[in-house]
């Protein structure tokens, strides 16, 4: 396989890959919490210079993928949704929660309350206060905007809000909830809690529907240059057979 083509076939498989990403983005544009991907892709100047003349089974072996994928974890538009066990975050951070697996972070706010009285999200994971778990007994809650909740005017915890250093480097968990990894978190001093409100995906569908165009675009151009190549060849194999 010549370079021309093995690069090409790389830009379809980048393109490919790149269109499943916007897909998910654009399938959960309307999902509480959630944080758009970002495909990154290497230009074909990068692509050549890291081949380095050692031909196109060093592209082919060494050089798949040359896509990453990143999250986006900035805050998506924050609304009202009036219910007192909904909370939005103002500012950086996240929640912390936690299960038989251990502890997970989100921004999807939705809460409600256990038969055991314990503030939990839609899984059935704990939300962590500052001094352990939140238990409520279904009275009137108050959220003031450093996470101090009050029942029935009665001091029950303050809602723990955590952030990280790298957050680009969380591990997506599905359904807006990620891992620490090898990070550790600390207290997010400086964001706060809006009851009553949720914060929105962070998802654009217009810009995700514009990118989407322009890697169809791409896809198409690239697959026109392996057909070019290959009708050259099949001329050239045809040329050389008539003598």
């Amino acid at each position: 396989m010549s370079t021309a083509i093995a690069i090409s076939e790389l830009g379809m498989i980048n393109d490919m890959r790149m269109l499943d990403v916007i897909s998910n983005n654009l399938a959960n544009a309307n999902t509480e919490g959630f944080k758009r991907d970002i495909a990154v892709t290497r230009s074909f100047e990068q692509l050549l210079s890291q081949a380095n003349g050692a031909g196109p089974q060093l592209i082919s072996d060494r050089l798949v993928p040359p896509l990453s994928v990143l999250s986006d974890h900035s805050a998506g538009v924050v609304h009202q949704s009036r219910s007192p066990l909904d909370f939005a975050i103002e500012g950086d951070g996240y929640f912390e929660l936690s299960g038989n697996d251990g502890a997970f972070y989100s921004r999807k706010g939705a809460f409600h309350i256990d038969a055991t009285g314990a503030l939990v999200n839609s899984q059935g994971l704990t939300v962590s206060g500052v001094d352990g778990e939140i238990l409520l007994q279904g009275g009137e809650v108050t959220v003031d905007r450093d996470g101090t909740i009050k029942e029935s005017g009665e001091y029950v915890g303050q809602i723990k809000l955590v952030t990280f250093d790298s957050p680009e480097e969380l591990e997506r968990m599905g359904n807006g909830l990620w891992k620490a990894g090898a990070q550790s978190a600390k207290p997010a001093t400086e964001s706060g809690v809006r009851q009553g409100y949720q914060e929105a995906s962070n998802v654009k569908p217009m810009d995700e529907m514009v990118q989407m165009m322009e890697t169809l675009r791409h896809f198409e151009a690239t697959s026109q240059v392996i057909k070019g190549y290959d009708d050259i060849m099949g001329t050239a194999i045809s040329t050389i057979a008539e003598f």
